[in-house]
């Protein structure tokens, strides 16, 4: 719990970042609250002055919160509904009513029949934007199924006795030696053997490899080659494990079934729905997402040490990069009491398009040296060999490698943009400060503008699923809603996003015959927002478009003109 210093330090935080402007206002809408002779001195003054007089304190916050949203400051009024909610125990849940009662208060069997429960509730969420629910909840509704996988194919065992790794590192691969590891099937292309010898050598290696150009199949090659070492080590004889990271939900299966077609790796995916840690003893490879390994990491049932290869797939994805960034704080950061320390790092290899050829951009040239920063590497492994860089070309599938193209920003487009990005982020942050839609004062550990902000949400959303909160899990299923389609922003046309955000929450909400008074709250709340920067964009009289999806569909008609 904080202390009375802490309090006093976050209200001196709160003085130094005010404007003279937002001082003045402040002092405006404390009327007769304070004594006239002190509102023109310092702000210190004002609040000890306040505190002497029981308005505020640390467990009683609500003054000062509501002077800050009265003055649209919400970061500040965030800021010190979180600190309160440090500072008072646990409420107890609150009794919610459905807002359309029913005709007869006595049937209440109908009603039981015909209620929505909370878990069905949060399940329409499920069903519309991939989120699931993890399986220690009681059985109170239908659940989200997972990925369903197809059969794998019989593990055949490899007779390591007979496998020179040698062979594997440096020299060209016959069709004895193929055989031997069972890829006579499915024969590697030279300019992929070129790949996976180069990235042995570097160990740590970011792979660049154009798109259509089968990273995920050199990936394997390179699983297979450290699984074949573990098992022939005489030295050291623990399981194999590596972890395949994916960056979006979506690719789970189709990044497993690729590596599955290499042979000799027991591949699973781990869903939304499961524990990492459930596959580790039976598994070679563990496909998912980077929170799921975060999740493990931070309960300390994965170690590090445990693990002999990270793949990072699309490693250059800027949405997905803070997660790995935390992932990799636990290799490299050292003498940090919550992180374990880390006898034998794993081997990491990182997997992106971005291209080589044009190493004298200026933009690719600080991206790549970030990435290389960012995954502890030393050495950027690409096809330099120009026979293989020949049938790479030849051989690849998809586009070409293209040059960088930049485009510009446009003046209008950023502002109405930024407008809209502020009114979402502080629905967000209201939904959190009001007590009628956060009854039980849960706050993210984040700041909303900081790496990382969903993923803390998600971990908070876990937390009170585990804790049966479930007007709080409702709670945070509509600020993930609202969060995914703020940060698509960035690639999609305003309209688009707020049109399918407010089409999905009507959805969502009209579905159900009894909505829960939250539920309605939170709506209602969420459609204004919409309405209003719709109305903001109708206003404008401007059909405004995003200028890299407007790049996107020139590229595509030069093609079509010239395919």
């Amino acid at each position: 719990m904080p202390s009375e210093r802490e309090f006093r330090a976050l209200l001196l935080a709160i003085e130094d970042d005010l404007s003279d402007e937002e001082r003045k206002k402040f002092v405006f809408l404390l009327a007769d609250d304070v004594p006239r002779r002190i509102k023109d001195g310092p702000l210190v003054d004002i609040f000890t002055e306040l505190i002497n007089r029981g308005h505020i304190s640390k467990s009683h916050c609500g003054y000062l919160v509501k002077i800050f949203e009265s003055m649209k400051l919400l970061t500040v009024a965030y800021r010190i509904a979180q600190f309160e909610a440090q500072s008072v125990p646990p409420l107890p849940p609150p009794t919610f009513e459905n807002t359309q009662p029913l005709e007869n208060n006595s049937a209440t069997e109908d009603y039981q029949n015909n209620h929505s429960s909370l878990m069905e509730l949060m399940n329409d969420f499920n069903s519309t934007d991939a989120m699931t629910f993890t399986s220690d909840l009681p059985s109170i509704g239908p659940i989200t199924p997972p990925i369903l996988e197809e059969p794998s194919p019989e593990i055949v065992p490899l007779t390591i006795e007979n496998i020179d790794l040698k062979l594997f590192e440096s020299s060209p691969w016959s069709d004895d030696f193929l055989e031997k590891i069972h890829l006579s099937s499915i024969r590697p292309y030279e300019y992929q053997r070129e790949l996976v010898q180069n990235a042995i050598k570097a160990r740590n290696t970011i792979i660049c490899l154009r798109a259509g150009g089968k990273k995920t199949f050199v990936a394997a090659l390179l699983l297979k080659y450290y699984l074949i070492k573990r098992l022939t080590s005489e030295n050291d004889k623990k399981k194999f494990l590596a972890f395949f990271l994916v960056s979006r939900r979506a690719m789970l299966k189709q990044q497993a079934n690729k590596l599955k077609q290499i042979g000799n790796l027991r591949v699973v995916i781990c869903d939304e729905a499961n524990d990492a840690t459930q596959y580790v003893i039976n598994s070679d490879v563990i496909v998912c997402t980077p929170q799921k390994l975060i999740k493990c990491l931070r309960m300390k049932t994965i170690l590090v040490s445990n693990i002999d290869v990270l793949c990072f797939d699309e490693c250059h994805d800027s949405p997905i990069r803070s997660q790995y960034i935390e992932i990799m704080q636990y290799i490299l950061c050292k003498n940090i009491e919550q992180i374990p320390p880390v006898e034998s790092p794993p081997v990491i290899i990182g997997l992106t398009a971005i291209g080589v050829h044009h190493m004298n951009s200026s933009q690719i040239v600080p991206n790549l040296a970030n990435l290389c920063a960012t995954f502890n590497c030393m050495t950027m492994t690409t096809v330099l060999n120009k026979e293989n860089q020949e049938e790479l070309e030849q051989c690849a599938t998809g586009i070409s490698e293209g040059e960088v193209i930049c485009v510009d920003k446009q003046k209008d487009y950023e502002k109405l943009k930024s407008s809209i990005e502020k009114g979402l982020e502080e629905l967000i942050l209201e939904l959190f400060i009001n007590r009628e839609t956060n009854h039980f004062r849960i706050f993210s550990e984040k700041d909303i503008h900081s790496n990382g902000y969903e993923q803390s949400l998600v971990l908070l959303k876990e937390s009170q699923q585990k804790a049966c909160n479930f007007p709080s899990v409702l709670l945070l299923n509509y600020i993930l809603v609202i969060y995914r389609h703020l940060k698509a922003l960035t690639n999609l046309t305003p309209q688009m996003v707020l049109l399918d955000l407010k089409e999905q929450f009507e959805t969502i909400y009209k579905s159900r015959e009894h909505p829960l008074q939250i539920d309605t709250i939170i709506y209602r709340k969420c459609q204004s927002v919409f309405k209003k920067k719709l109305a903001e964009l109708e206003e404008s009289g401007k059909l405004l478009m995003n200028p890299k999806l407007e790049k996107l569909v020139d590229l595509l008609k030069i093609h079509l003109a010239n395919p």
